[in-house]
């Protein structure tokens, strides 16, 4: 049975578009993708990944003027605002995960312990896998966007559930992420609402990504998969 999530401008009330719901067998099928698709992403030099941030921004410059339209049909804000609360600084972490990611995560020589006298120890990080990424609907690019593309500069493949308040934002990024040319399989999307995140998460991922709201801001939190 096909399940259909209702885009509805909350601002006017219309109804815009029926998106197609990602049926709970297919959770499966995403996970089994994700990680072959790591098999060869996580073996690319950063240099090489970072080419489909660069293509990503060079995507969402050239269609600015849709993608902010689509953010302010689906949120109802106002245009400023979802370009600069919204996509301007979704594109600025673009920019600066490109001009440092590459120094970040390369591996750094550290001082040896005594034990080890006379060797040399360095510090390498190593991607994670397969990264969930569950994202909200009050910015629901940039709180999608940048926990995806900091997963993908570090070598691990994202499934992204984007928030079922916004599903044209969430096919949007599906969009731009494919125009950008992204390798098959490396970031996929999910459509749907609770009962897709629930049955993501309980998919086993090696990383879930999810904003959480302190007492006074709002900050991410990584956590690790339950056993």
């Amino acid at each position: 049975m096909m399940t259909l999530l209702e885009a509805v401008n909350p601002a006017t009330g219309e109804h815009m578009e029926d998106i197609q719901e990602t049926k709970i067998e297919e959770v499966e099928l995403y996970y089994y993708q994700a990680r072959t698709a790591f098999e060869k992403w996580s073996r690319l030099a950063i240099s090489e990944r970072l080419i489909y941030l660069k293509k990503l921004k060079s995507v969402m410059v050239d269609n600015m003027d849709r993608l902010a339209q689509v953010i302010v049909q689906d949120t109802g804000k106002v245009p400023t605002e979802a370009l600069v609360a919204d996509i301007m600084p979704t594109l600025d972490a673009i920019t600066t995960i490109v001009k440092h990611a590459e120094k970040i995560l390369s591996p750094k020589r550290v001082k040896t312990p005594l034990l080890l006298i006379g060797k040399k120890s360095y510090v390498e990080y190593m991607p994670k896998g397969v990264v969930l990424v569950i994202s909200p609907w009050n910015y629901p690019l940039q709180l999608a966007v940048v926990p995806a593309i900091s997963a993908l500069a570090g070598g691990n493949t994202v499934i992204l559930k984007p928030s079922e308040v916004t599903p044209l934002v969430g096919k949007y990024i599906e969009e731009i992420f494919q125009k950008a040319g992204f390798p098959k399989d490396v970031i996929q999307v999910a459509h749907g609402g609770k009962e897709v995140g629930a049955a993501l998460t309980a998919g086993n991922p090696d990383y879930i990504f999810l904003p959480v709201r302190s007492v006074q801001e709002e900050s991410f939190k990584s956590l690790p998969p339950k056993n």
